[in-house]
């Protein structure tokens, strides 16, 4: 009975995390459709509740003995359960084996490869062999980038650090924090764009991240303006005017990248 109830709980997570990843299957318009803003902002959303179930899964089965076989049933990876049993079992690679099962070797074999040649270029680099220019930071990502480390030392030099605390919830906490998630997401989204190529496959993709960055942006001036109410911030009210029109520049910077990136 008491092991027909864990396998029970167990089930009821597992419906529990599909209800959050809310998996979907890919129709020929995905395929259609594979590069463009909405699809990203699709794959992004998805990534989002993906990312939410597993870390409700670690919270749950973190200190269990068995966490890996239990995070990946409650959220339905049944492929990795079939390949830790396979690995505990010694099981060996077969022509009799599932087309999705070859698959899965194949990718992996294929990531194993990319990594030991990565690293072989890495070695090489380091002895001097490879000598390749790094193309420029895009200007926004540049300003962006910039943007945080001024802030960083703008609350060093006022110590606001002091105010801020241990409160996460804390207006300027989320400022910052809308802030770096701003200047992260753009350095990903714009490193490859700015490299010339005749292979574009990332518009989409990078018009997906901007419209997050600038509902974060968004979300920082909230911020700010809860800042300007606050009585410790009395003394700050020009830093904080500072910090709104590097904030405005910023947004205005990024829906200019939308609009060329958009061909208007």
């Amino acid at each position: 009975e008491e092991g027909a109830q864990k396998l029970a709980n167990m089930q009821a997570m597992r419906d529990f995390m599909a209800s959050i990843i809310q998996r979907r299957e890919p129709t020929d318009a995905d395929e259609d459709g594979a590069f463009t803003e909405e699809a990203w902002e699709d794959q992004l959303k998805a990534s989002d509740r993906l990312n939410d179930a597993n870390m409700e899964a670690m919270d749950k089965y973190g200190e269990d003995e068995d966490a890996e076989e239990k995070t990946a049933f409650v959220m339905g990876w049944d492929h990795l359960l079939e390949d830790m049993a396979d690995a505990e079992e010694g099981v060996e690679p077969s022509e009799n084996d599932s087309e999705e099962k070859k698959r899965r070797r194949e990718w992996i074999e294929m990531m194993n490869q990319a990594c030991e040649e990565v690293e072989s270029a890495s070695g090489k680099d380091a002895e001097g062999d490879l000598e390749e220019e790094e193309a420029p930071p895009h200007p926004l990502q540049e300003f962006s980038h910039d943007l945080v480390l001024r802030l960083m030392e703008q609350l060093r030099v006022a110590g606001l650090d002091e105010i801020r605390g241990d409160d996460r919830e804390h207006p300027l906490d989320r400022f910052l924090a809308n802030v770096m998630r701003i200047s992260g997401k753009l350095a990903g989204a714009l490193r490859s764009r700015h490299d010339e190529t005749d292979i574009d496959i990332d518009t989409g993709y990078t018009l997906a991240i901007t419209k997050r960055c600038l509902n974060w942006a968004n979300e920082a001036l909230a911020a700010i303006e809860e800042l300007t109410t606050l009585d410790e911030f009395a003394a700050h009210r020009d830093l904080c005017e500072t910090w709104r029109a590097d904030l405005f520049k910023l947004r205005e910077g990024i829906t200019d990248l939308r609009r060329e990136l958009r061909g208007e």
